[in-house]
Formats: structure tokens, sequence, C-alpha cells
């Protein structure tokens, strides 16, 4: 049987032709995705490489705080550091029946 006679739809393919065509492009797909996951990965790779070796990085890299240290507000630029600051104002002001308003903010590893 012909490949392109079935894309033309003059002739019946038979479920055993089908279950092969459809075995081989599912396996084609997840082959495409493996190269792809390997191109990018060797690329993050070469980059940190490169970032380690001249001390240039790419992209906006996010301060990291000391233990104890006061992170002022427009620091907080990670969703989970947002998260637990939201979190301890809402623990905060079901605990003290009273309006709560966030002054500093300490991280604490």
């Amino acid at each position: 049987m012909n490949f392109v006679n079935v894309l033309d739809g003059s002739s019946k393919v038979g479920l055993s032709d089908g279950a092969i065509y459809s075995l081989v492009a599912i396996v084609a797909v997840f082959l495409i995705l493996l190269l792809i996951i390997g191109i990018t990965s060797l690329i993050f790779k070469l980059i940190n490489m490169w970032e380690t070796k001249t001390g240039l990085t790419f992209g906006k890299k996010t301060k990291k705080s000391k233990v104890g240290e006061k992170v002022a507000l427009k620091d907080v630029t990670d969703e989970n550091m947002m998260a637990a600051v939201i979190a301890a104002s809402i623990i905060c002001r079901e605990d003290m029946k009273k309006n709560v308003k966030v002054v500093s903010i300490r991280e604490i590893k």
C-alpha cells in the first residue's frame, strides 16, 4: 500500500496498517521532543559555563538576601515570597482582629 494513496483517500487503510502508522507517528513526535529537550539543556549548560567563566550574566538575576536581612517590598519579585507575605498578614489579621500593615519583611532560611 502506498502512503500517498492513503493521504489521497483513494485506498482504505486496514486496522493493522493504521496502528502501525499511528505508532510510527507517536514515536516520531517523542523523538522530536527529546531532540528539543536535549538542545535546550545543552544551551543552558553552555550559558552556565560561559557565565561562570566570564562572570557576566544573561537576563535578570534576583538578589539573594542574607538571613535576617530586611527586604524592601520592591525586592519581593518571587511569587513564593509574595505569597508568604500575604499569608502571614492574613493570619496576623485573623489573630489580632484588627487591620494589619506590613512594615518590614525579613527572609529566614
